[in-house]
Order: C-alpha cells, then structure tokens, then sequence
C-alpha cells in the first residue's frame, strides 16, 4: 500500500501545529505526518499537507460489530474502534457477527481470509494482565460468509454481515460481575491482519439459566 498527500485543515487549540507532527484521530496515531507547513499559531487554521495511509483510516471506521444474545432479544452494535460492550447474565452464548473491512480493500467475505482465530480476556478490562482465558483457531468456513448477508439477526442494514461466531456461555462467561474481551484476528489473503473486538460484561448475581 502506498501513502497518498491530502489537504487537511487543521485548527490549532494547543501551542500550535509544526512540520513533522503525527496526525491523531480518535485516540490513535495514523501513519500520517504533516510534511510541510508555517508553524499555526493557536487558534488559527491552515490548509495543510498530510502524507497518510487512508485506507487505515477506512477501515478502522467502517468495521461494524454487533453483539447479540442467543434466544433474547438485547443486541449492542458499533463502529471499530468505538467498543461494543454487552451485559449478559452468567452463562448465556453470545452471537458476534462483523462487517469487516479491509484496509484499501473490500468488505472481506470467506475468500478474503486465510485463518482466523480467537483470544477471550477474562480480566483484561480491570487490569489484572494480558493473559487469555481461552483460545482457539477456528474454521474460516464456519466463520465467514461467502457474501454479505441480511436476515432477522442483523439490523444494522446494507450491506450485511459476513462474520458470524457464538461465543459459548457455559465455557466462557461463566461468573457475575466480571468483564471478558474477546478478540478475533483474520488473516487475509492480500489485506493485512484484521482485528475484530467486543467486550462483553456480565451481571452480578445469579445464572438466568
């Protein structure tokens, strides 16, 4: 992938803009720099150039995760790399199914993907380390979809869903008031490592089951 200059307003709120300062957007560091410009002063604005792989940017926006409990009908849905977080009771399945997208590439569907896999983090979000509770690779088969797909399980519209995995409650999310994260990485033919992520919280007290 080569990088691409765009123009960018840029308006400075702190001391000021200078060349060779990063571009952050949404908390993260993109592989962009500002590769010329007069110093902007605070609380003016300038036109400037950025060099900058966009297709990063792409797809961290367009990868959509919806989370969905087996045989109820609560579901949470976001947009990568806002977190999609879900609070269950204790032992119920979890349905994550994804519209992801490749960077500089397409919605990836089953011919896109060479592996995948999954970590679940048990107390990755209270801060007790990095270690997964559980891992697993799995069937590209069984996971993605030949094509975007629409049905009664997906409501955030066009153009569908093409990943679909159960994360199992009984193995899984097995105690009250603890927080999992669960982290899927696809491999891809001609597109990088895709990252799909969805934080799942469950409620203290009693099993539903």
């Amino acid at each position: 992938m080569s990088p691409s200059t765009v123009g960018v307003t840029i308006t400075a709120t702190g001391a000021g803009v200078v060349p060779g300062a990063s571009l952050v957007v949404g908390g993260y560091t993109l592989g962009a720099t500002i590769t010329a410009a007069p110093i902007v002063g605070k609380g003016r604005s300038a036109l400037l150039p950025i060099t900058t792989f966009e297709a990063d940017v792409r797809a961290r926006v367009e990868t959509l995760v919806q989370l969905q409990v087996v045989g109820r009908g609560y579901h949470r849905e976001a947009l990568m790399p806002d977190t999609v977080a879900l609070t269950i009771f204790p032992r119920e399945d979890v349905v994550v199914m994804a519209r992801p997208v490749a960077p500089s590439g397409p919605q990836l569907t089953q011919d896109h993907v060479i592996e995948a896999w999954v970590e679940v983090f048990g107390s990755r979000l209270e801060g007790a380390g990095d270690q997964p509770i559980y891992g697993e690779a799995l069937d590209v088969a069984d996971v993605m979809l030949t094509a975007p797909l629409i049905d009664g399980a997906w409501r955030a519209g066009t153009p569908g869903y093409s990943f679909r995995h159960v994360l199992a409650g009984a193995e899984l999310f097995v105690s009250g008031g603890r927080s999992y994260q669960a982290v899927y990485q696809l491999d891809t033919t001609a597109y990088g490592m895709v990252t799909i992520e969805a934080t799942i919280h469950t409620r203290a007290g009693r099993s539903s089951l």
